[in-house]
């Protein structure tokens, strides 16, 4: 797999406040690290569908738990899969449900209908 993006692949810089759990988090829904950058407060991840996210160390104080300015949709062919995988992060008894916007959603799991 070639870790470099086509040309015109838009790319998530993702702000985060503890860069070694978000990638421990992210590791879970595949997304590894297969490039190092000099930077240790930048992280390069991707998958094996092509997805690329970066992460970001945030400035102090920009983050707040509870009020997220950002946003990510990942489409995945089996959410109740990820989601069962997943149960130990899962806050609360909410599961997976569908949404009109004819796909299937729990908070960071996105599955378009066919």
């Amino acid at each position: 797999m070639n870790d470099v993006p086509s040309s015109g692949t838009l790319v998530a810089i993702l702000p985060c406040n503890d860069l070694d759990a978000s990638e421990r988090f992210y590791n879970r829904l595949g997304f590894m690290r297969r490039v190092e950058t000099a930077d240790p407060d930048y992280r390069i991840l991707s998958n094996s569908a092509g997805g690329h996210l970066h992460l970001a160390k945030a400035e102090q104080g920009w983050l707040v738990p509870g009020s997220n300015p950002c946003a990510l949709y990942l489409y995945i062919e089996d959410v109740d899969g990820l989601a069962a995988a997943l149960q130990d992060l899962r806050l609360g008894s909410r599961q997976p449900e569908d949404k009109p916007r004819g796909c299937m959603s729990s908070q960071f799991l996105i599955r378009m209908k066919r």
